[in-house]
């Protein structure tokens, strides 16, 4: 007799807009919210409704989902999707985003992956809440002593009942063999295509690096590790997204970090002779 299945993992958290006509539920806008760090589903019931004879309760009717609060923990938002989430106006010709009166919070769907074990035997489950509305969002921003304090971001959220026929509140896929599959039951269901991809180019002199790939997909997060060749240190170092040097942001200690590729990517990497 098989064991049963433990969580041994959360990722790839999703919103998508909700929408609904006559009955009818569909999604759009679809995105990665960030990288997901832990997800929480608290959901509400009604009361049963018990019926008692000879002294004893002979049946009951169980209690149907209410509502509910979603607890997402994330390593950081991107910022198309804090914008997505929060329904946050342009921001204006100095670049100010503003959040007030003009927000125009929208219902959301939110998708992730959970992952299993069960004799050994991993699965990646697919599970979607049809209907949230994200509460406004708390920050927290510590500085750092003697060691990175890693730094989460908490979103609430209250669930709903679909406006569907059935009231659908929750949606949960096959167990598939691979994360990526779950993911693209995720994406059809949210009706998202290809998000399209951005290359990444390096110009390398006398120093290597640990990313063998092209392209990245749009909205990844990108890291990238520079090793200088032996007999060199690493030198003079740039990286270009989307054509804008974003070098003082993206760049530390030999590492390149972008949160969101949102353009093609060219680093530039020099290694100079000496220890």
């Amino acid at each position: 007799m098989a064991n049963g299945k433990v969580c041994t993992g959360f990722s790839r958290p999703y919103v998508a807009i909700y929408n609904a006509n006559a009955g009818n539920v569909t999604y759009s806008n679809g995105r990665i919210l960030a990288r997901g760090v832990n997800v929480n589903i608290a959901p509400d019931s009604s009361d049963d409704n018990n019926f008692y004879a000879d002294n004893q309760r002979a049946e009951t009717g169980a209690g149907t989902f209410t509502g509910g609060t979603l607890t997402l923990t994330v390593d950081g938002l991107f910022t198309a999707a804090e914008k997505l989430i929060m329904g946050l106006p342009e921001a204006n010709a100095a670049g100010w985003t503003a959040y007030g009166d003009q927000q125009s919070v929208p219902n959301m769907g939110v998708g992730y992956i959970a992952r299993y074990m069960s004799d050994g035997v991993t699965t990646y489950m697919p599970t979607i809440l049809a209907k949230v509305k994200f509460n406004q969002i708390s920050s927290e921003a510590a500085t750092q002593e003697e060691e990175i304090d890693w730094q989460t971001q908490e979103l609430t959220a209250a669930m709903m009942r679909g406006d569907d026929a059935n009231h659908n509140w929750k949606y949960v896929g096959a167990e598939s063999t691979t994360e990526d599959e779950a993911d693209a039951a995720i994406r059809a269901m949210f009706n998202i295509t290809d998000p399209g991809t951005h290359t990444v180019t390096q110009n390398l002199t006398n120093v290597t690096s640990d990313f063998a790939g092209e392209t990245v997909l749009d909205a990844a997060a990108l890291t990238v590790e520079l090793t200088p060749e032996s007999g060199y240190t690493l030198g003079t170092v740039t990286v270009l997204m989307g054509g804008e040097d974003i070098t003082t942001t993206a760049y530390a200690d030999g590492v390149v970090t972008i949160a969101s590729v949102t353009g093609d990517v060219v680093i530039t990497a020099v290694g100079s002779e000496g220890p």
